[in-house]
């Protein structure tokens, strides 16, 4: 049992490696967003993408994206340890669905239309009264990915489902150890990010330590492994 907890440590990363740019990409866009231009609606997104260098190996980096109606450009929101004024928050105009350090995101949640013009400001209130911008832990948080849970746990209908390997969003801002997930679907417990469970619905059956997720969903066939991520081994029906 022992050797098989360690193959499943390891493999992970193993696999990541070759899915990882090491800090050399840039931030193009990947085609994925509404040209701001040409789409007068409001558009709310959330992106995910491997983060850079080492890291890569074990998590994502998470960030949104939000346009308002007949704005010509994006707003993204996220956590950014790359600053050095001793606020981590980074607010500014930029590429919605841009590669993270060459990275290529994959959407996780969008909202467009009048629903999305009211989430915008909600948004932008929870993400100015985040209580770690001045703080960033990449291990077991806070971080990006905290902050994004942050905004998914504070904001009313605003749900998805974060990928296990967004290692942070378990560090529950509130100081608790019990907390809905971000998809909503689920409860889980959480001791600081460092151990804790998920109990069923989107995310599955979880167990995490030190950051990294291990599981299995019965009704996705699928299991979840660190680094790797869920691996679903055949699709459910119709």
């Amino acid at each position: 049992m022992r050797r098989i907890f360690l193959l499943a440590l390891l493999i992970g990363p193993v696999l990541a490696f070759f899915d990882v740019d090491w800090g050399e990409g840039g931030f193009e866009s990947a085609g994925i967003a509404p040209r701001p231009k040409s789409n007068r609606e409001a558009i709310v997104q959330i992106y995910e993408a491997r983060d850079c260098r080492w890291r890569g190996l074990l998590s994502m980096h998470t960030w949104v994206a939000v346009k308002k109606p007949f704005a010509k450009y994006y707003t993204i929101y996220h956590i950014n340890d790359a600053k050095r004024d001793g606020d981590y928050l980074d607010i500014f105009k930029g590429t919605a669905d841009m590669h993270w350090f060459g990275n290529k995101p994959n959407l996780i949640y969008e909202l467009k239309g009048p629903a999305a013009e009211s989430l915008i400001t909600q948004i932008d209130k929870a993400a100015i009264s985040y209580p770690y911008r001045n703080q960033f832990n990449f291990l077991p948080g806070p971080n990006a990915n905290t902050f994004i849970a942050y905004l998914a746990r504070s904001i009313p209908g605003l749900h998805f489902t974060m990928s296990p390997n967004s290692l942070g969003k378990d560090y529950f801002t509130d100081g608790g150890f019990f907390a809905r997930t971000t998809s909503d679907s689920a409860y889980q417990l959480s001791f600081k990010g460092l151990v804790g469970m998920t109990l069923g619905g989107e995310e599955g059956y979880q167990l995490s330590i030190g950051g990294l997720s291990f599981g299995v969903s019965l009704a996705e066939k699928a299991v979840t492994l660190p680094g790797v991520g869920r691996c679903q081994f055949s699709k459910t029906s119709q």
